[in-house]
This record gives structure tokens, sequence and C-alpha cells, in this order.
């Protein structure tokens, strides 16, 4: 769904669950919204934390129709070519938030379409749950020097805190601007308290070897990124 949507998902649930569909995917793919502090600073992900609340009352009541919330942190090789990251490639700078050493997970395209069609073939162990996966559990100083090495020069490093990224982006969406999101994602992504590191932050963990996900390295997708080898 289309993120000015989300909540139009009620909508589709309420027809899947009368057409007998037994499995519903919510428009997810991102931030951690089964954590409390992401609700508290970002309306987006409460929409979307409202929509799973939504799918848990119609499965009380129709428990035919199940659910799984898919969690994959930001799209890795999608942000990082188009400098959503932090990350700019053709100028080479990079913003570092906080001195760079949070780590935070973060998932491939290929993989997020890998972890929902295994989703699917895996029913009963995904049921009415949140499933995280990663591709990598990372810093944004590895992912610098992991740049570095790909580009062969070193890069103009620029420092920004994520408490000034979140104060920006809450204001830029308060006027109108929705490029206010962006500030947001990245203040979330790289700040402290918000459950990004999947596999230290969640109870259950990341399920990456459940739905038999492939291991990746950072500096072969990074170089590959860089040499224009990722759609």
């Amino acid at each position: 769904m289309a993120s000015a949507a989300v909540a139009e998902q009620r909508k589709i649930i309420d027809a899947a669950a009368k057409a007998g569909v037994k499995r519903f995917l919510p428009s997810e793919y991102g931030t951690n919204t089964a954590n409390a502090e992401i609700l508290k600073v970002s309306k987006f992900s409460a929409s979307k934390a409202d929509v799973t609340e939504y799918l848990k009352q119609t499965n009380a009541t129709n428990p035919g129709l199940t659910w799984t919330s898919v969690i994959v942190g930001p799209f890795f090789d999608w942000n990082i070519k188009s400098g959503s990251l932090g990350f700019g490639i053709s100028s080479g700078t990079a913003t570092i938030f906080d001195g760079g050493d949070k780590r935070f997970s973060t998932t491939n395209l290929a993989t997020i379409g890998r972890a929902v069609a295994s989703v699917l073939a895996h029913p009963a162990e995904t049921a009415n749950k949140h499933v995280y996966v990663s591709s990598f559990n990372t810093t944004q100083n590895e992912i610098l020097s992991s740049l570095e090495k790909a580009t062969q020069k070193t890069w103009t490093i620029k420092q920004r805190t994520t408490k000034e990224a979140m104060a920006t982006g809450a204001e830029k969406l308060a006027s109108g601007d929705r490029s206010g999101f962006y500030d947001m994602v990245l203040g979330i992504t790289y700040g402290d308290g918000y459950g990004t590191d999947f596999a230290k932050d969640t109870t259950d963990g990341l399920s990456n070897e459940l739905l038999a996900l492939p291991k990746e390295e950072l500096d072969v997708v990074i170089k590959e990124i860089v040499e224009g080898k990722r759609p």
C-alpha cells in the first residue's frame, strides 16, 4: 500500500475475511512497529501498528484469517543507491549520526521478496506474529568503510545527531513538508531505543534461518551497488 493509504487496509482485511483468505500480510516492511517508542514519534508507524491491531481483532472473531507482519528495517541496496541512508556514492560524502557505531538491521530488496515467499511456505510457524528478517546487522561506520573500499577513495564526512534529525523531521511534517519523513527514518534507524537491532531488541529474534534466507556479505553487496550490478 502507498504510505498515505495504509489505513485503507481495513477495507481489504474485511473483504479478505469474507472471501475466506487464509493469510494477510499488512503493509509493513520497514521499522519495528512493535516498538512502543517508535509509535510515540512516528504517526506513520502508529498507523501501521493500528492495522496490525485490527488484524488481531479480526482473527479473534474469524480465526480462518491469520496474519504476518514482516519487519525488515530500511531497504538496504535501494537506500544506499538513492542516498536515503545518508551515503552519497556520486559525491563521495556521508552524513554520520551519533558517531556511527549504533548497530541496526537492514535488508536487501531481493531478500525481502524471498522472505515473503517463505512466510507463505511456513504458515504455521509464521501465523499471527511479527517476523523479523535482515540481510545485515551493521553500523554506519562499517558501511562507510565498505564504500570507501569499493570506490577506492576517502569520503567526506558530515556529522549530525539523531535528536536533531527527529526534531527537524517532526517540524517539516507539521508544516506539510513530507521530506521530513526521511529525517524521521534516519533518526529512528540510527537512534537508540527504537528496536532496530532485531537480533538483540526483539523477543523472537531473527527468522532468517526459519525462512532459509541466504547469508549475505556487506562488502560484496556494496561493491555490486557501486559497480551498478544491482537492479
